[in-house]
């Protein structure tokens, strides 16, 4: 009998015995205990330099030293994200092709495509941990006399017709949370959409435009040099990164929030302990404190949190953006 038993483990190694369903349990359980044996791919898609970007190569670097393994970025520009989604809802659902996400692809995109988006976010991802989160500032051109956010009411509506703010495009966080701002003030300024904010930030700077909302790490080192003015964080609170900056909230603007973010997704169906694994990996990163300290440095805090907190709070957004999306009539390319 032993003789029997060691000859089947050897034909099983071999592929020459069939696998029982209870053989398959058994080594499929075995196989997400021992995860990852091997490199593992997230998946981007957005184009190599971007904020996301950054954030998904750190999270590789990260995860591999805490999982033992390869893990790289792969990045597949394309339809808003949606090239990088599909990619991943496609793959197989064993943990080693993953998504890296932003708010954007996640949350803003069902709504600004709606039936023409490839892909559900809640269906067809299982969203793992949050990685990153972070606000935008509000950032005005040196040459218009602005100071404040009530300053900036009273400006524009004594210009009507004459005030224009710049975007990354129409249905960006850039665009959105403007049209967010005017619907809350009455202000009425013209959009201008640019592809990208490198070339709005440069057209504040040369006193070709207005306003313009953009993250931290675009905004804070121009405001520091004395390029452009910030006059409010979209935030609930001042952020560390610059604690003179008052929230837009304090200066008037009731629940006035606008939350960037950033996470890892798998495929749906992905088994539940790898999820779990990858899960306290990263949270594990993010409170030994170099990750933290990285992420503050540029005005952004760690996220963090249980797999289902995060699935959550996904919905939350989508749920969030849906009205704002259909009230400034942002209409996807």
């Amino acid at each position: 009998m032993q003789n029997f038993d060691k000859n089947r483990r050897l034909l099983l190694r071999a592929g020459l015995v069939p696998l029982t369903g209870a053989a398959l349990s058994g080594l499929n359980a075995q196989a997400q205990t021992d995860y990852p044996t091997r490199g593992i791919k997230i998946v981007i898609g957005f184009p190599p330099g971007t904020s996301t970007d950054t954030w998904s190569r750190l999270t590789a670097l990260r995860l591999s030293a805490a999982l033992k393994q390869p893990v790289h970025v792969d990045n597949k520009p394309g339809a808003h994200g949606q090239l990088g989604c599909v990619t991943v809802k496609n793959a197989e659902k064993d943990g080693y092709t993953l998504l890296y996400a932003s708010l954007g692809t996640a949350a803003i995109n069902p709504s600004l495509y709606g039936s023409r988006l490839q892909y559900d976010t809640m269906k067809d991802f299982e969203p793992i941990v949050g990685v990153e989160k972070s606000t935008i500032y509000l950032g005005v051109a040196k040459n218009v006399p602005v100071t404040n956010v009530q300053e900036m009411i009273a400006y524009v509506k004594a210009n009507p017709g004459r005030v224009n703010y710049g975007s990354a495009g129409a249905g960006t966080t850039s665009h959105l949370a403007m049209e967010m701002l005017k619907k809350a003030t009455g202000m009425q300024m013209t959009h201008v959409p640019y592809r990208g904010m490198a070339n709005v930030i440069q057209d504040m700077l040369g006193g070709n435009l207005q306003f313009a909302f953009d993250a931290a790490a675009a905004m804070v080192p121009q405001w520091t040099a004395g390029n452009l003015r910030l006059i409010g964080v979209a935030s609930r609170k001042r952020m560390s990164i610059a604690p003179d900056i008052p929230t837009i909230e304090e200066q008037g603007v009731p629940n006035f929030e606008v939350r960037l973010w950033s996470g890892l997704f798998a495929p749906a169906g992905t088994p539940a302990a790898v999820i779990a694994k990858l899960n306290k990996a990263v949270n594990d990163e993010l409170q030994a404190g170099t990750f933290g300290e990285t992420m503050r440095s540029v005005g952004a805090e760690p996220f963090g949190g249980s797999s289902d907190d995060f699935k959550k709070f996904v919905g939350s957004e989508i749920a969030f953006w849906a009205p704002v999306i259909k009230n400034s009539g942002a209409v996807a390319d």
